[in-house]
């Protein structure tokens, strides 16, 4: 009998504040109606009545959670050395992100595996759901709290306000681990609808080349030690950021290059292969590039 209805609603944004003291009313002869510009991670609550006969119906009442958050985009991950009060140091991940709109609080987790799989339509990565844990903002001795999680939103655990956190677990050298983050809305309702593609890096186990010296027919490369490595893998390229070709190893700390070509510019890096923290086998990342002219 309806000849039309009335959608009332009052828009909330994702730490709950209402958009407007009073609901928005709109009529409509359709079936349906569409309410604009939902706050990212906020919510809608709606009322609908249909008019006919010259009378108006009952509400029907409604709430309607906003889409889930974006995916937390630009995750990376580095090294960081820290000193305690006593002035020991310690080396710690920071794990940086950017902000999502909508979201109150983080969590971050890590894990021991790369992400399962891949949504190609909603394009975001599936965590390995299986070794994730929190990050710790310290690690310590105490038996009852030997790890402590971050709380900033609320004492709620694993809460993480801001864009970065610091990772002061008890890593193991030489393995590799992978950084989730997800965004929440401030009533936890909404998450993000997935996870961006992990940051990983292994820890401290990323070799550096600590410096190339070019002598007359040949150029010999200088590495940094790596805890637990047998070997060390040579790249050689003419290009910086392509074009790397593996041209030697070594189990020590130099590697002599006898097939450079005078007056050529060569950009070189490196590979550490060896038994990591957990006595399981490893192979880093390449080391940044470092540039040498041929003599």
């Amino acid at each position: 009998y309806a000849s039309k209805y009335e959608v009332s609603y009052i828009k909330y944004d994702a730490q709950g504040r209402a958009q407007t003291d009073d609901y928005v009313v709109a009529t409509t002869k359709k079936t349906s109606y569409t309410i604009k510009n939902v706050p990212a991670g906020g919510s809608v609550s709606i009322r609908v009545r249909a008019y006919g006969s010259k009378q108006w119906s009952g509400y029907v009442h409604v709430d309607a959670a906003g889409k889930n958050l974006a995916v937390a985009k630009s995750v990376s991950v580095k090294e960081v050395t820290e000193k305690n009060a006593k002035g020991v140091e310690s080396t710690a991940v920071k794990v940086s992100w950017k902000k999502v709109s909508g979201a109150a609080y983080y969590r971050v987790y890590r894990s021991t595996s790369p992400a399962s799989g891949y949504n190609t339509d909603e394009k975001y990565y599936y965590s390995a759901n299986d070794s994730m844990k929190f990050i710790a903002k310290e690690s310590n001795d105490d038996e009852r709290n030997s790890v402590v999680y971050y709380d900033d939103y609320k004492g709620q655990n694993g809460t993480i306000v801001g864009t970065s956190a610091v990772d002061r677990a008890r890593l193991q050298t030489g393995v590799t681990y992978y950084y989730y983050v997800l965004a929440y809305s401030a009533d936890g309702e909404r998450v993000s609808v997935g996870y961006s593609k992990p940051a990983g890096i292994c820890y401290k186990a990323t070799p550096s080349i600590k410096k190339i010296t070019a002598k007359k027919g040949k150029t010999v490369v200088t590495i940094n030690k790596v805890a637990g490595a047998k070997k060390y893998v040579i790249y050689r390229s003419a290009k910086k950021s392509s074009g790397y070709k593996e041209i030697g190893t070594t189990t020590k700390t130099t590697y002599t290059d006898k097939t450079t070509k005078k007056g050529k510019t060569y950009y070189y890096k490196v590979v550490a292969v060896g038994t990591n923290g957990l006595n399981a086998d490893f192979e880093s990342a390449k080391s940044k590039a470092v540039k040498v002219k041929a003599k």
